[in-house]
């Protein structure tokens, strides 16, 4: 039970985490009527073979379209994939996913499912820094395997 417990507190945390760029880091702002949707292609080549920086975690995301990394100091696995303009996270039970819109050299992104937390507004809940937190390369494999990951 304490062990279960402990998984669904992680998973939380790294949901959270990882969700940080697309809900409370960035200044929420409304998506231009001239932003297209981007193709999973371009987000395919945007998340594959980078690592998601954050000060307390990080996730690389292989192009083998699994996941690794740490959430302050555990080690945290999963999938991710792309279908259409959006992006999906199974860590466990839980899935997460964003999409994606282009305007120009501007990158807008929205979560857009949820496995916990208030419902964001269609309208209005857009950020622009998501890709600011991605890193060419596996920066986080190491830390995976110093925590404990297997």
């Amino acid at each position: 039970m304490e062990s279960t417990l402990r998984a669904h507190c992680i998973i939380a945390t790294v949901t959270f985490i990882l969700s940080l760029s697309a809900s409370g880091s960035a200044q929420s702002e409304t998506l231009p009527a001239t932003a297209k949707p981007m193709s999973a292609g371009d987000i395919e080549a945007l998340y594959a073979g980078k690592t998601k920086v954050f000060s307390q975690s990080s996730m690389y995301f292989a192009p083998d379209k699994t996941m690794k990394g740490v959430a302050q100091e555990r080690p945290i696995s999963g999938r991710w994939s792309v279908s259409g303009n959006q992006i999906c996270l199974q860590i466990k039970e839980r899935k997460d996913c964003w999409k994606y819109w282009r305007d120009g050299d501007r990158i807008f992104t929205i979560w857009a499912v949820r496995s916990y937390g208030p419902k964001l507004n269609p309208a209005d809940d857009y950020t622009q820094d998501e890709v600011n937190h991605l890193q060419n390369g596996d920066l986080a494999s190491e830390k995976y395997t110093q925590a404990g990951g297997k």
